[in-house]
């Protein structure tokens, strides 16, 4: 089937084209078909329509419009169902009508035969006698009184199930101010149908007005010196008025308090007015401020002054304590000051304060000094002492420049510290510090010695008869290993002697065995006795 290409792409609504009159509209406009030379060839064109429920009317024209050439012989064809048959036409038919249902996409298809030249052209009438549908649609939406507080815009939304809509409203931007006013807009279908759509607007943009009244009302000087109740009187000529805030009671102290009231309008436009009240029975403030600042345990270790700011936000001060200094050691020594301002109010204020300016005492009772000890472990005997609070956690001891590899307990005043691993042999020089909780140290030194052990086999030098000893071989009390005793004194060292309990006067060979402790062929018989 050849396609002539024509696709509507929505309905014609034209009311324009042979056959539309009042209450119709053409669905698809005149389609001229002609016969061309050669085999017949059907053409088709494709429509939609949006009311399948109606009946249509399609019209033909044989010898189209003008004064064309009648066909004699043609099959029209609509959704794959015959309308007019070959048998429908002879040159002197020249129109043929049906009537339809159709679908929402159509083809409509024409096979034209006979001799070449003859022309039919092909409509779809509609008939619409329903008024299209309008509704109008304000923006913003009205409140819950049916009052607008700003300009309106009302835009129309416009339908038609049948011919479809040739004229729909523009949007309306209502500013005037008033009550029940009308905002109207008229449709019309393609078929010439209207229907109208209205509102009714309340627009008020102007807000109401308000006055604050104060009671009592201010003295001369826009004080007062009691409690104030602000009352407020709201208005409004054109909605009236919805709310009004309720009086407001002042009973704090304070320089240009507000008191503030507002309105509403039934259309929702508010206004406010605010009051400015002075009330003073508020005291003054006292600030305090520090020559120096504790440590993070509270303590200062120095005098420390308090000096004083004072401050009164509406009548003034009168009175201010001076600056104080405090430079005895105590703790929770406690500082009182008062402040006054000009309407007699009174301000207190007090501060404790912890001042340890004393460092601490210790000393290191064990070992004495310039002392030569034979342990590689000594313990370590300290007294410590303070005026006020030590800061136990702060006890350092210092070996050669390294913390001491031990640990200390406190008994009251009295410490004593273990080591837990050996002490370097040779010169010492020991440490120890200690901290109050204000911050104050105090320390210590002493120099003593350990033995010295220069052939590393733990006997102090002053006791090694061996002073040599190999490294890695184990040394006995006397500071000598094996290969440097010689038990039996046979000339043989102990590490080397097969025959450890050789007896005086004998003579032993290299592995420092006599004749006697031998038996060289193994029968038995020392080689001293035996003649075989």
């Amino acid at each position: 089937m050849h396609k002539k290409g024509l696709y509507i792409l929505g309905l014609l609504l034209a009311l324009t084209g042979a056959g539309a009159k009042a209450g119709t509209y053409t669905l698809l406009s005149l389609q001229e078909f002609r016969r061309s030379t050669g085999a017949p060839v059907a053409e088709s064109v494709t429509f939609p329509a949006n009311d399948t429920a109606s009946v249509y009317t399609v019209n033909l024209y044989n010898g189209g419009q003008g004064a064309g050439e009648t066909v004699s012989s043609a099959v029209i064809m609509l959704n794959g169902s015959t309308l007019f048959t070959p048998g429908d036409f002879n040159k002197n038919v020249t129109f043929l009508t049906r009537s339809v249902t159709l679908q929402n996409a159509n083809e409509l298809t024409a096979e034209l035969r006979g001799k070449p030249g003859g022309v039919i052209t092909l409509e779809i009438i509609g008939v619409d006698n329903d008024a299209p549908l309008i509704s109008a649609h304000v923006e913003p939406a009205a409140n819950a009184a049916g009052w607008y507080s700003s300009d309106v815009t009302v835009s129309f939304q416009c339908s038609d199930v049948a011919s479809g809509i040739a004229v729909c409203p523009d949007a309306i931007v209502a500013g005037s101010e008033g009550a029940n006013q009308t905002i109207s807009g008229t449709a019309r279908d393609q078929a010439g149908n209207e229907a109208t759509a209205s509102v009714t607007l309340n627009i008020d943009k102007t807000p109401p007005t308000i006055n604050p009244q104060p009671n009592p009302p201010a003295n001369q000087a826009g004080w007062n010196s009691s409690t104030v109740t602000v009352g407020f009187d709201c208005q409004d000529v054109l909605s009236g008025m919805a709310d009004c805030s309720a009086p407001v009671t002042l009973t704090h102290e304070g320089a240009g308090q507000t008191a503030s009231g507002s309105g509403r309008d039934i259309a929702g436009n508010t206004a406010e007015k605010t009051l400015t009240v002075n009330l003073d029975q508020t005291p003054p403030t006292i600030t305090t401020q520090f020559s120096a600042q504790p440590n993070s345990a509270g303590w200062y270790s120095q005098a420390v002054t308090l000096s004083f700011t004072c401050n009164d936000a509406l009548s003034g001060v009168q009175s201010c304590p001076a600056a104080q200094t405090v430079s005895g050691d105590g703790q929770n020594l406690v500082i009182t000051v008062t402040a006054e301002d000009i309407a007699g109010n009174g301000a207190g204020q007090s501060h404790s304060l912890n001042i340890d300016t004393t460092p601490p005492v210790i000393q290191i009772t064990a070992p004495a000094p310039d002392t030569e000890l034979p342990t590689l472990r000594p313990v370590i005997e300290l007294t410590v002492a303070d005026n006020l609070i030590l800061n136990t956690a702060s006890l350092a001891l210092i070996v050669n420049g390294q913390p001491f590899p031990g640990q200390c307990e406190l008994n009251n005043d009295a410490v004593t510290c273990t080591p837990d691993s050996d002490l370097p042999r040779g010169d010492i020089h020991l440490q120890a510090g200690i901290a109050d909780l204000a911050g104050n140290v105090a320390g210590a030194q002493i120099d003593f010695r350990i033995q010295d052990d220069n052939d590393g086999d733990g006997v102090p030098d002053n006791q090694d008869q061996c002073p040599d000893t190999p490294a890695g071989e184990a040394a006995d009390v006397n500071g000598c290993s094996a290969s440097q005793r010689d038990s039996d004194n046979d000339g043989v060292t102990d590490n080397l002697d097969l025959c450890p309990d050789t007896l005086n006067a004998f003579v032993v060979d290299a592995n420092g065995c006599a004749a006697y402790q031998r038996d060289a062929d193994g029968d038995g018989v020392s080689d001293a006795d035996d003649i075989c």
